[in-house]
């Protein structure tokens, strides 16, 4: 490989792992056109381009990571409305973000490193608390709603991953995740599958914690990872005693489930590779560098 070569979007440059996230798309091809200017820098018109800079990758590594002026000025504004109760003009600026594929990272206030920008606006579209939320959803629940249905179609994965990505916080976020987990439970990726269901529980209704979690502690269980399986089984015996499960087409009395998930024999070690792109939905895994 030469010096400069572009490969699977990075190229190997004097030792370093130097990952190309300014000029490349989800797909790995160069993106059409300038990302956009955000919150009263002009949307809609052509914006400068982000800015490569060097964040701490492993030991005797960096990485180069994309950091937009205008996404942290569009941010700083989200949190500026939110602070004076206009959660509609946050809502559009902060789904805007989303919806952007090369929004690349923000820096945090631990000096030299970066977040996924999805992570940190998923983060303050949660600290919106229940008024900014509802007006949130009004706006958006219907789109999600509609990208959702889509999924059990001809979008499937591809529309289930951006519907947790872009919508966590609607009711189709949480859905769509717990959708995925179970996407990868039926292709045997445990750890990955745990991953989303935990996710959901976390993102989705009180009502329906207790099913995912539950569906996370046989992922943790066939995954081979038995000591947190165990913790969260008896954090379920404890706190939802009479909650069920729907899961292989039935549905479950809580205690049930667990006995018969515990009889189950732990699957042969997953290969662990890292999530195709995308799969992160800018929440806490990974997200940071």
């Amino acid at each position: 490989m030469t010096l400069g070569e572009r490969r699977g979007g990075a190229v190997r440059l004097a030792g370093w792992a130097v990952a190309f996230t300014c000029a490349v798309g989800a797909s790995g091809e160069a993106l059409a056109k300038p990302p956009l200017r955000l919150a009263g820098q002009g949307i809609g018109e052509p914006a400068s381009p982000p800015v490569p800079v060097i964040a701490p990758g492993p030991p005797g590594s960096t990485t180069l990571v994309s950091v937009d002026a205008n996404t942290q000025r569009a941010l700083a504004n989200a949190l500026r409305y939110i602070g004076q109760g206009e959660f509609d003009s946050a809502a559009e600026v902060l789904q805007l973000l989303l919806s952007r594929a090369d929004a690349g990272f923000v820096a945090t206030d631990d000096r030299g490193r970066y977040r996924a920008t999805a992570a940190r606006v998923n983060e303050v579209l949660g600290s919106m608390g229940d008024q900014g939320l509802a007006r949130y959803r009004l706006l958006y629940d219907a789109k999600a709603a509609a990208l959702l249905q889509q999924a059990s179609g001809q979008g499937g994965e591809k529309l289930l991953l951006q519907v947790a990505r872009e919508y966590l916080y609607t009711q189709s976020g949480p859905a769509a995740l717990e959708a995925l987990g179970n996407l990868r439970f039926d292709q045997g990726q445990f750890d990955a599958a745990g991953r989303y269901w935990q996710q959901a529980a976390v993102a989705g209704e009180e009502s329906l914690r207790p099913g995912r979690l539950a569906k996370r502690a046989v992922a943790l269980h066939l995954g081979g990872q038995e000591a947190q399986a165990k913790v969260q089984v008896e954090e379920l015996s404890k706190r939802y005693p009479d909650a069920t499960v729907a899961m292989g087409g039935r549905e479950w009395k809580l205690r049930e489930f667990l006995t018969w998930a515990g009889r189950l024999a732990p699957a042969a070690a997953q290969t662990r590779a890292a999530p195709a792109q995308g799969e992160w939905l800018g929440t806490a895994s990974g997200a940071s560098l």
